[in-house]
């Protein structure tokens, strides 16, 4: 859906909800697929 609008998206990052520590800030750039993890 986010392709067909033109809305940068990611999508399918492996183990995104396992290795991020609880209430870590994360930034994500859908233009380029960028996630990082803020404050670490």
């Amino acid at each position: 859906m986010a392709r067909e609008r033109g809305i940068p998206a990611v999508l399918a990052i492996p183990d995104a909800t396992t290795v991020r520590p609880e209430r870590a800030m994360v930034e994500v750039d859908g233009s380029t697929g960028r996630v990082a993890l803020l404050g670490i």
